[in-house]
């Protein structure tokens, strides 16, 4: 049990940071003082944020946009500090969602060439299971998508342009379109 030499009158708040007489926090018996960690003008403030969503939403995004070079360097300092947790973090995650992480890369393949279209990891999953997980070409066991117009032919990212091949016949299409295939 601790004892206290002399009575606390101010507190600083958490949220806000500044010194305020304890009559400015609400009551919490959790804590030693009796207090609150948040000003009462913050929790009311952050009450008005949750019943304005979109509100809170425009004024992080306003945030964002006036402190992009402040977030870039957290961001580097971040990863310089622990590069080593952040790559295994990511490889175990790339390895326990294979689904994910292979639709992801075709978006960017997608979005790097302005090709129309997304396929989300729930359709591109669809369009695995209507080919039965064969290849659409050999019917040899799928383990990649082939976009059939290819994306460097002006091919779409729908997944209607989307089915499954093996790495064979998928390298060795190459960026032909199924008619110029060679039998």
């Amino acid at each position: 049990m601790t004892m206290q030499l002399f009575e606390v009158t101010e507190k600083r708040c958490c949220h806000c940071h500044v010194v305020k007489p304890l009559s400015a926090f609400h009551g919490n018996r959790s804590q030693a003082d009796g207090r609150g960690r948040e000003c009462a003008e913050c929790v009311r403030a952050a009450k008005r944020h949750m019943r304005d969503p979109a509100g809170a939403v425009a004024r992080v995004q306003e945030w964002v946009a006036a402190n992009k070079e402040r977030r870039v360097a957290y961001r580097k300092e971040y990863y310089r500090r622990n590069a080593e947790a952040v790559k295994a973090s990511v490889k175990a995650y790339y390895q326990e969602h294979p689904e994910k992480t292979r639709a992801w890369v075709q978006a960017r393949r997608a979005r790097l060439r302005d090709a129309a279209g997304t396929a989300s990891p729930e359709q591109i999953a669809a369009r695995i299971s209507y080919y039965g997980g064969k290849c659409w070409m050999c019917g040899a066991l799928a383990d990649t998508i082939d976009h059939v117009i290819p994306l460097a032919r002006g091919g779409s990212h729908w997944p209607a342009n989307l089915r499954p091949a093996c790495r064979s016949c998928n390298c060795s299409k190459k960026a032909r379109k199924p008619g110029e295939m060679a039998s």
